[in-house]
């Protein structure tokens, strides 16, 4: 149990709490700088003297909750929001996720790794009459950006994550091939409209899936294959409208069959659906308990979605952590707090945002780095503060050169000045944020209305979201819209046949008027060969609303207080209150 130090009230009205555990995380993370013998230290209140002239220069405590503090961060990710626009150094037309309305440079990806430029270009000195998050604003438009995707072929229309081949409209993936419509696949073949999927191959439609094979239409299953509908199973494979089996074959709505029994009943549902089963019956699925946390071979953890793990509090989606909090989207990460989408042999981080191989770094984000404040999208570089992508460098400030003894003297310097405008120990406003609100993930968890020119009183919370530390409004809203796609025709998801055999090749010509938003889009040939390969309908909602709809099928990142169905006791669950919700105890011996 967390001691509680304090109980705080954050800008959206809800109450939060400071634990001795963030204290004295926040204590361990803190930067120390050296200095020379003899100068004068101030402020004893925050600066904790480590001997030998070293200071550490504390951290404060959070001002706003968890929540607010993960919206912050996720206002500066736009991950599906794609755009044609001109590289800034060649011209040439790319993909990138800056849309060509925005005041930032953009490169190609073969420009900016390239050496015929450098982050230190943009060197500025810093100057003590304005506010840091000005001047890092200012930076932030004259570094130029790139679309964030590395090692791949034949991928342009992907964004954050590295070593893809043929893979389209798909984001936060890592060594896949042809994958479509996915998100936040790894070491995945031939996966369409995908979530969260790791090491599976030829799978359709499925959320939360793991070393799974020929799977479609399924959730929160692994090693699993050859299978349709199933939910909460382990390695089974045949069976369909299945839901909380393991180690099963040929069983249809949860009862077993012989293989040509099961064969047949697939067959004649396969027909019913005339040649592509959209959905199970929901009447004949099994109605079974549902456990009250999905948490896989875990120690100590708190929320959904985790696996291999101990030690973790208020943390969703994560595999091989420990001793983390406030963490979403992550994997192999030791000693962290407030942490969104992070990979890999990687320790004492503290507000950071997409990052990789990091260790002791604050608000900061990207690749194989340590002792990084404030600082976004560096690589193999150490000892930042202020800097905007640069590459091997070290004792930098907003992208200039220092010597050590210069970059020791002046952080602890412009700290103080921070401190004074409140913006020591916050991370990033996003008012400075290189997207727009709407094109973010931020949008997705927190969603917001475009907001009025001058803020109604209204809803209080979703007022004081759209406000800053300062008062004044924060969030920009996008009213970009990409061109129409260039086609023959367009023609209305409810015209498309249902079999997959009456679809012409001329389709790859045409735009879909989507069923639900009327928004078109296209079909590409890999996307017909795999439909008619597993005789799948052609989809009639587009890419976006089929996201959506896999979104809302996961658990919302909410805890309820709740009691088992079973036997009573009190319990957490991410469920909802309208369904049989079971203990891990309990749900062991009903279910498993």
């Amino acid at each position: 149990m967390e001691i509680v130090v304090e109980t705080k009230k954050c800008r959206c009205w809800s109450e939060f709490d400071i634990t001795q555990w963030d204290l004295d995380f926040l204590e361990k993370v803190s930067p120390v700088f050296q200095k020379r013998r003899g100068v004068r230290v101030e402020d004893w209140e925050w600066i904790l003297d480590l001997w030998d002239w070293r200071f550490k220069y504390i951290i404060p405590a959070p001002t706003l909750c968890p929540d607010c503090r993960q919206q912050r961060r996720l206002s500066f990710r736009n991950e599906r929001n794609l755009y044609k626009r001109k590289c800034d150094a060649t011209w040439k037309s790319i993909i990138s996720n800056f849309s060509p309305d925005k005041p930032y440079k953009v490169f190609e990806q073969g420009e900016w790794l390239s050496d015929r430029w450098s982050g230190l270009d943009a060197a500025r000195d810093y100057r003590y009459d304005r506010s840091f998050f000005s001047q890092f604003d200012e930076l932030f438009k004259e570094v130029p950006m790139w679309v964030l995707t590395l090692n791949s072929e034949n991928s342009e229309y992907t964004t954050y994550w590295t070593n893809n081949k043929n893979c389209y409209l798909s984001f936060c993936i890592s060594y896949c091939s042809d994958c479509l419509y996915s998100r936040f696949i790894q070491k995945s073949e031939n996966c369409i409209d995908c979530l969260y999927c790791v090491d599976s191959k030829f799978c359709y439609e499925c959320t939360d899936i793991n070393k799974c094979y020929n799977l479609l239409y399924s959730k929160n299953c692994t090693s699993c294959s050859n299978s349709y509908f199933l939910e909460n199973c382990i390695s089974c494979s045949d069976c369909f409208g299945c839901v909380s089996l393991q180690n099963k074959q040929y069983y249809f709505y949860n009862k077993p069959y012989s293989r040509e029994e099961y064969l047949e009943k697939v067959r004649q549902t396969w027909i019913l659906n005339s040649k592509g089963p959209l959905s199970a019956d929901k009447e004949t699925l099994p109605s079974l308990p549902l456990r009250d946390l999905s948490l896989n071979d875990c120690e100590n953890c708190t929320w959904d979605y985790l696996w291999n793990s101990k030690n973790c509090t208020n943390c969703f989606d994560w595999f091989d952590a420990a001793d983390c909090k406030n963490a979403f989207d992550f994997w192999m990460i030791n000693d962290s707090h407030d942490i969104s989408f992070a990979w890999y042999d990687s320790d004492l981080w503290y507000e950071l945002l997409a990052s990789e191989q990091i260790h002791k770094s604050i608000f900061s984000s990207w690749i194989n780095v340590s002792n990084i404040i404030y600082s976004f999208l560096c690589i193999d570089s150490s000892d930042l503060f202020g800097c905007i992508w640069l590459k091997n460098a070290k004792h930098c400030i907003l992208n200039k050169q220092y010597t050590k003894d210069e970059y020791e003297a002046l952080v602890p310097k412009i700290i103080k000045r921070m401190r004074e405008d409140k913006e020591w120990g916050e991370f990033f406003p996003s008012s400075i944020s290189p997207f727009w609100y709407n094109e973010t993930v931020a949008m997705e968890y927190y969603p917001l209305t475009p907001p009025p020119s001058s803020l109604p009183l209204g809803d209080q919370r979703d007022v004081a979201r759209n406000v800053s530390a300062d008062g004044k409004a924060i969030f920009k809203w996008s009213s970009f819209e990409n061109p129409k796609p260039d086609v023959s025709k367009i023609i209305p998801a409810a015209k498309l046949p249902k079999d997959i055999t009456e679809i012409p090749d001329d389709i790859l010509n045409w735009a879909i008027e989507c069923e639900v938003t009327w928004k078109p889009f296209r079909v590409i040939k890999p996307e017909l060969e795999f439909y008619r390969k597993n005789s799948l309908p052609v989809p009639k909602r587009h890419p976006d609303e089929r996201y959506s709809d896999r979104m809302k099928s996961r658990n919302q990142r909410r805890l309820h207080e709740t009691k088992c169905s079973k036997c009573g006791i009190d319990m957490i669950t991410t469920n909802s209150s309208d369904k049989k919700v079971y203990c891990k105890e309990c749900y062991s011996i009903e279910v498993i």
